[in-house]
Order: structure tokens, then C-alpha cells, then sequence
């Protein structure tokens, strides 16, 4: 039996007697103290991994160096789907920082990991200042169009982040960008802009009996100058 104390040093020891078992490791969600923001981290009973979020800090990425060790760019760890949740920067900024791990100068705290499936919003938010003055909120996120009930609805909505012109982009959206070209060197990615009942992103867990139900965002069709 091995333990690992807080610095990550192993402490070697022993248990008297039979312990229980079960046939196979439960569902595990581990929250991350990422201060201002969410990060989080599920593994499967089977062993896959799904990302959410990951903070504005580099204390998502020594999470996850430290409970996945030994990764190289040979050997990176795969991870089945990384879900951003929406594009504040406090929620998926620290993602990046993963890729910054790469160079560190402590080999502990290095990751290097492939994500098979990038899930989003479809939401991009662009610079918040034009030619010196300040983006209105409403501007941020590309053209939008008024709805029949009141307020507007965003019209721009984005497959795949890492195709989205720099110009389009705020600063932690262009690291972002940079970040998932550099991973999809290592292999494909899916990309893909979540819905309100989109259950088939999630079919890849389905063979361990998980289903996921995606909340939001809603989406709908509207007429706008006689055009849908």
C-alpha cells in the first residue's frame, strides 16, 4: 500500500487483514480548488476522463499533473472530452495552462495530454476595446438579432474555436486557440457546440451505462426581415 502526502512524496505502509473489493472503481468527480471559477475532473469506472473547465490559474494543471504522472510527448494522456462550460476566462483559461506545464521546469509538474473531444457553447467573446474605446457587452460576442420576446439573441455561433480568426478573439480566447492547434498536432480532435438535449456528444460513456444531459444553451429559429 502506497499513499501520497500532500507534496506528492510516497508513503509506503500497510493494512492487517482482508479488505473489500468491488468489481470495478466507482464513477470519481474531483472538484479542484481553482479559486475565482470552476474546474473539475471526472473519471470513469473504465478509466476515461472528462475535463470541466479548468480556472484562470495554473492550479487546475498541477491538479492534474499530479493525479496523472508520467505523461510525455510520446505518451500523453488521452483525454475523452474536455467541456467548457461558457467562455469567461476564469472558467477555462487555466486550460492553457496544461500546455504551459509542458516546458516546466519540475518534471512533476509537466502534463502533456491529447483531448479527443472539445465541447463548447458556441460563444466567442471578442477584444473589449475598438479603436480605443470600449466594446459595448452587446458587441462582445459577434452580430446579434432581437427576439420576438424581448432582448437579443447572438447570431455568430462557433463549431470549432481553433478555426476562429484572431481578429474575432479576446486575449484568453487567442491562447486558447494556440492551445488546441498545439494539441491537435498530437491527433484529432472532435469539436463541438453543445445544445439543449444533445445526448449523442456524450455516447462514448453510454457503454458504461453514463448518460449526460446537456442544460443549455437553448437555441431556437426566428424571422428577421422576412428571412429565418
Amino acid at each position: 500500500l502506497t499513499a501520497l502526502e500532500r507534496g506528492s512524496r510516497p508513503i509506503p505502509g500497510s493494512v492487517a487483514g482482508k479488505l473489500p473489493t468491488q468489481d470495478k472503481r466507482p464513477l470519481q468527480f474531483m472538484m479542484i480548488d481553482v479559486q475565482q471559477g470552476d474546474g473539475l475532473i471526472f473519471l470513469t469506472p473504465a478509466g476515461r476522463k472528462i475535463f470541466i473547465d479548468g480556472g484562470d490559474n495554473e492550479l487546475f494543471a498541477r491538479f492534474a499533473a499530479a493525479r496523472f504522472r508520467g505523461s510525455s510527448v510520446e505518451q500523453p494522456v488521452e483525454v475523452d472530452a474536455i467541456v467548457v462550460t461558457h467562455g469567461d476566462a476564469d472558467l477555462f483559461d487555466g486550460l492553457s495552462e496544461i500546455r504551459d506545464s509542458e516546458t516546466h521546469a519540475m518534471l512533476r509538474k509537466r502534463l502533456f495530454i491529447h483531448p479527443k473531444r472539445v465541447f463548447h457553447n458556441g460563444l466567442v467573446k471578442g477584444p473589449g476595446t475598438r479603436d480605443s474605446k470600449r466594446v459595448p457587452d452587446e458587441e462582445l460576442f459577434g452580430a446579434t438579432v432581437p427576439l420576438p420576446d424581448g432582448g437579443l439573441g447572438i447570431r455568430e455561433l462557433v463549431d470549432d474555436p481553433s478555426a476562429v480568426d484572431d481578429a474575432r478573439l479576446n486575449t484568453p480566447f487567442r491562447r486558447w486557440k494556440k492551445t488546441l492547434q498545439h494539441w491537435a498536432g498530437r491527433g484529432p480532435i472532435e469539436f463541438r457546440r453543445l445544445a439543449r438535449g444533445d445526448r449523442k456528444a456524450f455516447e462514448c460513456l453510454q457503454d458504461e451505462g453514463i448518460e449526460v444531459d446537456v442544460l443549455g444553451p437553448g437555441s431556437r429559429d426566428v424571422t428577421v426581415d422576412g428571412r429565418r
